[in-house]
């Protein structure tokens, strides 16, 4: 009886001390994965915002280029223009 006793006693130690500071390391953890899921959605967020802005960006440096490109075949047609005409008498 004195065996049965002891594991009995072991078990409510084990209880009274554990089982405590499984419940707080439990509650640790909750609010950790939510400081996490937190974290992880504005981390998100800001990489999706840059996404947005490099796009932009590249949509405006593409219609730059463009406007270059206009501008270049102009003045390369302006050029050849210039060249037929002759020089006119002063």
């Amino acid at each position: 009886m004195k065996h049965i006793s002891v594991v009995e006693d072991i078990r409510q130690a084990l209880q009274d001390f554990i089982t405590p500071e499984l419940k707080a390391i439990a509650v640790r953890m909750d609010s950790l994965e939510r400081r996490q899921d937190t974290f992880e959605k504005t981390v998100e967020s800001r990489l999706s915002n840059q996404d947005k802005l490099a796009e932009a960006r590249h949509n405006e440096i593409l219609a730059n280029f463009e406007t270059m490109r206009i501008n270049l075949q102009l003045h390369a047609r302006l050029e050849r223009l210039e060249s037929q005409q002759s020089p006119t008498p002063q």
